[in-house]
């Protein structure tokens, strides 16, 4: 989940669009990999709530791209 952070703020402070479309493809990709069911049976891992600070703040700072 670091790539994501990393890709995410580099981004959002430079507003290149190979930041941009790489973080997307991360995002999309492991939202189409894992159901809400997976998410459920890992809850008591710490690495759910890393990812769901990154994947937070990756749907925040791109929101606007992703409807493009």
């Amino acid at each position: 989940h670091r790539i994501v952070n990393t890709l995410t703020y580099a981004a959002f402070l430079t507003e290149q669009p190979v930041y941009i479309n790489k973080a997307i493809d991360i995002l999309m990709a492991t939202s189409n990999k894992y159901s809400a069911d997976d998410y459920d049976a890992m809850n008591e891992h710490l690495a759910v709530g890393d990812a769901a600070h990154a994947f937070a703040v990756a749907y925040d700072w791109l929101e606007p791209e992703l409807d493009a």
